[in-house]
């Protein structure tokens, strides 16, 4: 169902029909291109961990970069307290006191979350997990079951659009090529 028909009722919709059939074989042999064969799964398989190890590189320098500020912040809140000790205004130093506290306690907290991702961190994902998908993605399509089918290209499939005005179906993976584009008319007609 096309969204101007869900949104704005039936008087929005063109009539213009997209043989499902062909889409959907269409965008499992897409599928199978970029994900459902094993050197494909390998492929995505080492860009995703790629992105995964640059992300956690990305958290261990931004840990390093927050340990320095807290240690920094601490010893500011230290040396604050010895000008106190040696007689310095005791009100002025309270309003420091209280930045660098809320500073340091800032700090603290954004550390504590990078621990808890760290822990959280996902495993590697490999070629077998992504064939295991593209698999029960297949078994999804010989079931005929429309949710079931829906659920699982969800993990391949980011978004499908219509262009009536030129017959255009859009389709855009997850993954490269991000997007194949295709020409329909009369029995549509793969032009990608």
């Amino acid at each position: 169902m096309c969204g101007s028909v869900r949104y704005r009722g039936n008087q929005a919709c063109i009539y213009k029909p997209i043989d499902q059939a062909w889409v959907e074989g269409f965008v499992l042999e897409k599928i199978k291109e970029t994900f459902g064969t094993p050197e494909a799964a390998q492929r995505v398989a080492d860009k995703v961990n790629e992105n995964l190890q640059d992300e956690f590189e990305v958290r261990k320098k931004a840990r390093v970069k927050l340990t320095r500020s807290l240690h920094a912040v601490e010893a500011k809140i230290t040396n604050l307290v010895r000008a106190v000790a040696n007689g310095f205004d005791v009100e002025t130093a309270k309003k420091e006191l209280a930045v660098l506290q809320s500073e340091k306690a800032q700090t603290e907290a954004t550390l504590r979350e990078l621990d808890n991702d760290e822990l959280t961190r996902p495993r590697p994902l490999t070629p077998g997990d992504i064939l295991e998908l593209y698999a029960n993605l297949e078994k999804a399509f010989q079931s005929q079951d429309n949710a079931r089918k829906r659920k699982m290209l969800r993990y391949f499939v980011r978004r499908l659009e219509f262009d009536p005005g030129s017959d255009t179906l859009t389709i855009y993976f997850f993954a490269e090529p991000a997007v194949a584009s295709v020409c329909q008319s009369y029995g549509a007609r793969d032009e990608t």
